[in-house]
């Protein structure tokens, strides 16, 4: 479809807020989140001030007025964490549409150096450490699904990257994300092929689109999200969407991951975060997924995720498989207190939790875990909370110690909470 960018998304934008969603309560952030980007999409009168708008103001972004040393510790950071890519990692650039005071140019970070005019910014890095992860990992990138895809960063950046360049490229989330993304994308990318999924047909002839030069981007309202169920797909990425979503969103997309054609996610979203630790944090453990879902690669705190967000984060790749793990739990629990926990040993063990789990591997588990730690996690005290509530429907108690364990760790979190609540309360600013 051609013509204005900004009439086209908005037209879309109308039709696709009509659909019914699969889940009626969006969380706390986008309940409101979304009342107000509705209010604004009818005010937009310009593209560019569009952009501008879900670079500065709304919810896609930790865009910042950056100085050349500050992007040049990103690049260093990404190269020392994937060193395979270090001679690409410049050429991961911003767009000309961004924030004039959030881009800084290439000849200011690499002076002397023949490289190509291009524009930088904190956000391109952190983005390009995900494609970086992805592609270290990721056997296959022709065909990607982003879900919760903001106003399209990381897809742009995805399909002008020097290393993958997919030829399909989905984005699947609210319509008044898609909004942003189809306008943002339509104007930085007019070469490509760009389609809005407003009906299960549409979706139909996806399989097998594009390609590297002219690659297909499909929006995907999440009321449709059931569409794509069929399509073969290389992978499914999130990256800082699943920790804010409620229980019910996160159980929608656990059941969507176990019913498509695909057996690859690349999470990368808050971890082993202390409680109390992040104010608006809407879930303790996120992604959930189904019992055949298994880390494989883990990267905890990322080298971006310390310069430039200061939270605790892991990227995970995740491969689905034909049979559930069965005693894998115990098997590497056991090796783990063998020869010592790590953050990825750790993050591997909660996510291999079976369900039927004996009390004393738990017990050992989150006594070891929180001694090598030094701190509260929120995932220890869901899982725990976890295995309560399904020892409860089954008819049966906790082993005593386990449940004293949980006692006195529900008492350490509510203490933590009532600190780090407190705390932010005296660093707030005075009210008006």
């Amino acid at each position: 479809m051609t013509g204005d960018p900004l009439a086209v998304a908005r037209r879309h934008y109308r039709q696709a807020a009509r659909l019914t969603e699969p889940v009626a309560a969006h969380g706390s952030r986008w309940d409101a989140g979304r009342a107000r980007l509705d209010a604004a999409i009818d005010g937009i009168a310009a593209a560019q001030d569009g952009i501008h708008q879900a670079q500065r103001q709304w919810l896609f972004d930790h865009r910042l007025a950056v100085a050349a040393v500050d992007v040049q510790r990103s690049h260093a950071a990404l190269a020392l964490q994937f060193p395979q890519f270090a001679r690409q990692v410049p050429a991961f650039t911003d767009s000309h549409l961004s924030l004039p005071d959030t881009v800084i140019a290439s000849s200011a970070l690499y002076p002397g150096q023949d490289l190509p005019p291009a524009l930088h910014s904190n956000t391109a890095a952190f983005h390009a450490g995900g494609i970086l992860f992805a592609a270290a990992h990721l056997p296959r990138t022709e065909a990607l699904c982003e879900i919760g895809a903001g106003y399209g960063a990381a897809a742009r950046l995805w399909l002008r990257n020097p290393v993958r360049r997919p030829r399909l490229y989905l984005l699947l989330d609210f319509p008044e994300s898609l909004f942003f993304a189809e306008l943002f994308l339509r104007l930085e990318m007019p070469e490509a092929e760009h389609r809005y999924l407003l009906s299960a047909a549409d979706a139909a002839g996806l399989s097998g689109a594009g390609s590297e030069r002219q690659p297909v981007i499909a929006y995907l309202p999440v009321a449709l999200a059931g569409s794509i169920a069929d399509l073969p797909l290389d992978a499914v990425l999130n990256s800082a969407g699943f920790q804010e979503f409620g229980p019910d969103w996160l159980a929608f997309y656990r059941d969507l991951l176990d019913g498509m054609r695909c057996d690859r996610l690349v999470s990368h979203n808050l971890c082993l975060a202390p409680v109390g630790h992040v104010p608006d944090r809407v879930n303790p453990f996120a992604p959930l997924l189904g019992p055949r879902w298994r880390p494989g690669a883990i990267h905890f705190q990322p080298p971006l995720d310390v310069v430039q967000s200061i939270r605790f984060a892991a990227q995970i790749q995740f491969v689905r498989h034909d049979t559930e793990p069965g005693d894998l739990f115990g098997r590497l629990l056991q090796g783990a207190v063998e020869t010592g926990f790590d953050h990825a040993a750790l993050i591997r063990l909660l996510y291999l939790a079976p369900a039927a789990a004996p009390d004393d591997w738990l017990h050992r588990f989150v006594h070891d875990g929180l001694r090598f730690l030094g701190y509260l996690p929120t995932e220890f005290l869901f899982l725990l909370q976890r295995h309560r509530d399904r020892a409860a429907a089954a008819g049966r108690s906790l082993s005593p110690g386990l449940q004293q364990v949980l006692d006195s760790l529900e008492g350490d979190a509510a203490r933590m909470q009532e600190a780090a609540d407190a705390a932010r309360a005296l660093d707030a600013p005075p009210a008006d």
